[in-house]
């Protein structure tokens, strides 16, 4: 949640958490991964990169 707010959005996905968090994008994917499991997150849609590749997607981390 705090990286979530510091950004200033009500969103957030892995290569945003790897940057704040200073780790790489793959193992930032399992945190809202993770946390989507145990229902303290939800998937909210995806974002096409800007080159080729999979479509990142977007997570939310429930406040309750």
């Amino acid at each position: 949640m705090s990286v979530q707010k510091r950004s200033g959005s009500h969103s957030i996905n892995a290569s945003t958490l790897a940057e704040w968090l200073k780790m790489t994008p793959r193992y930032a994917r399992r945190i809202p991964n993770s946390l989507t499991e145990q229902g303290l997150a939800e998937m909210i849609g995806e974002e096409a990169p800007a080159s080729k590749g999979r479509p990142r997607n977007i997570y939310r981390v429930l406040t309750e």
